[in-house]
């Protein structure tokens, strides 16, 4: 695993070196906009790490890692969703000086979501498109009542069936363990998210699904146009909840995302 926070070389992102919140990051200094990735709850920043070879010189990408796993597992992880966005923002601003946007997956997608609010709030900047995966609207809470429901060891189960872990993790004792307190931690982070309306954001939403997806349907899909006064784009990748472990699925979502974004940078 590579950590790193150099990115841009403006003196303020410098002094935030050693933070550990940007993993597996490849700097293209002459890329036009920065794309922000945000991993879903069980998981990590190395689900993103092949993204930038794969995508164009023009978008870079920063794989955000929140504590608790990988190189930070020693770290505390975050148990107040409020408390996490505040922090991102904070930790995010420096390098939102020039065009960018936000990918988030499932619960990294509510993430994405929310500071994209909180950054418009506090700082006056908005992504130039926000990409969310795997994901219902935020006034939905159908999928979480659901797993809040489930006692914690049919909680965990349902959150390893829709994460696909690999034997390669759930039949290594020390490996799995380590995933449960992950899944743990993540689910009380989710718990604690409390979601305002506000008015809709008013810059682009690209909403993804697995075909096989069972925790997202297709209104719950189009339900995401109540969240934004600009373009809902709408597609379905084949997998299931987590498709874009699937080399083909991948390489569409990446073409997708590419579609989007280059036509912005050149009217940027």
């Amino acid at each position: 695993e590579q950590l790193t926070d150099g990115g841009p070389s403006d003196q303020a992102v410098e002094t935030k070196k050693g933070s550990g919140w940007i993993a597996y990051h490849k700097p293209k200094p002459n890329a036009s906009t920065r794309l922000f990735c945000f991993h879903p709850w069980g998981s990590s920043a190395s689900m993103y790490q092949q993204w930038s070879d794969a995508l164009p010189p023009e978008i870079e990408v920063l794989p955000i890692q929140l504590p608790g796993r990988q190189r930070r597992l020693q770290e505390k992880p975050f148990t107040d969703f409020a408390n996490l966005i505040e922090v991102l923002a904070d930790f995010l601003s420096p390098y939102l000086d020039k065009p960018f946007a936000f990918f988030g997956h499932s619960m990294g997608g509510v993430i994405a979501f929310e500071l994209a609010y909180f950054l418009g709030e506090k700082y006056n900047l908005k992504p130039i498109q926000l990409f969310l995966s795997g994901l219902v609207p935020p006034s939905d809470n159908t999928l979480l009542e659901k797993i809040a429901s489930l006692s914690e060891a049919e909680r965990l189960n349902y959150l390893l069936e829709i994460s696909e872990i690999p034997e390669s993790i759930s039949q290594d004792p020390s490996l799995f363990n380590e995933l449960m307190n992950i899944f743990k931690a993540d689910f009380q982070l989710l718990q604690s998210y409390r979601h305002v309306e506000k008015k809709p954001l008013d810059f682009p939403i690209s909403s993804f699904s697995g075909v096989d997806d069972y925790t997202v349907s297709d209104r719950q899909l189009s339900d995401w146009s109540k969240y934004t006064t600009s373009n809902l784009k709408i597609d379905r990748i084949p997998g299931k909840h987590m498709f874009m472990f699937l080399k083909d699925s991948q390489k569409l979502l990446l073409e997708l995302i590419s579609q989007e974004l280059l036509p912005q940078l050149i009217t940027q």
